[in-house]
């Protein structure tokens, strides 16, 4: 094999013969350069076994896939070729508006991105999985939910207040008397958070305590005839007015601390009136 040009020219350094008596298209691959030698049995040998590597290679993957008896470590190298950023705070931070209507804490989507952390999800996953879906529906679902329960609250008073009339305020005013006496600030809010406190059937059942309450405060004996029943029914619906204007009014409800005031006198008066001695 006599040396010629490298890639057959006329110029440059001059090629080992094994190379040079190889087809054109071939003598300029730089792979051939990593061959050191000068003719073919000097190169042979090592060029054959980079074939016999080469094909050995050939189907096969370049990394292990995850086995169930996988090491923590070996979790780990896994996680990092995949893109699993180092620690769980490194995740893509959360809209803090769209928290808010979820009702989710900050807190509580730091201990999530701990889960997402140890399961190997990359940021990718958890964007589009939880960023991107899954808080937006939520938020939705939450916002839907709440036109509804507001739409049913509004049935509900609209539905109390046709049946009441124009006792809807008196009314209202024996409720939160009842309220007060049996219940507590819990009960309280649990009827106003829950919508329970507009449900007719409960706000006629406390109205209903109400005016018990206020038949009861008689100071004594059972309804004679004295004054007559009109006269005494009367003043039961004046004393069940002004029960709900002590509880609406608190400068009415002060002047009853004063046993000398009008306001006072006339509450006497009405439940002489109402209730007579036997």
């Amino acid at each position: 094999m006599s040396e010629t040009l490298l890639g057959g020219g006329t110029g440059g350094a001059a090629a080992p013969a094994w190379i040079a008596d190889l087809p054109e298209d071939l003598r300029a691959s730089p792979t051939l350069q990593s061959f050191k030698g000068n003719d073919w049995k000097e190169v042979g040998p090592s060029l054959v076994k980079s074939l016999i590597e080469t094909k050995k290679m050939t189907g096969q993957k370049a990394y292990d896939l995850p086995k169930d008896d996988w090491t923590p470590e070996q979790w780990k190298e896994w996680h990092k070729t995949l893109g699993v950023p180092e620690s769980p705070d490194k995740y893509d931070a959360y809209d803090g508006e769209l928290l808010k209507k979820t009702g989710l804490p900050p807190e509580v989507m730091a201990e999530a991105n701990k889960k997402f952390h140890e399961l190997g999800l990359t940021p990718k996953q958890v964007k589009g999985l939880i960023h991107e879906w899954y808080l937006p529906d939520v938020a939705k679902g939450m916002e839907a939910q709440s036109a509804e329960k507001q739409a049913a609250l509004k049935r509900d008073e609209d539905a109390i207040r046709q049946e009441f009339g124009g006792d809807f305020d008196k009314n209202m005013g024996l409720l939160k008397m009842a309220m007060k006496q049996f219940g507590n600030e819990e009960v309280i809010k649990w009827a106003d958070e829950s919508g329970a406190g507009n449900n007719p059937a409960l706000v006629k059942m406390l109205v209903n305590i109400g005016k018990h309450m206020t038949e009861s405060s008689a100071r004594g004996g059972g309804e004679g005839a004295a004054g007559g029943a009109g006269n005494a029914d009367s003043a039961k619906k004046e004393i069940e007015e002004m029960m709900g204007k002590r509880i609406n009014d608190p400068n009415f409800a002060k002047a009853f601390e004063n046993p000398k005031s009008p306001e006072y006198q006339r509450w006497i008066a009405l439940h002489d009136q109402a209730y007579p001695k036997a």
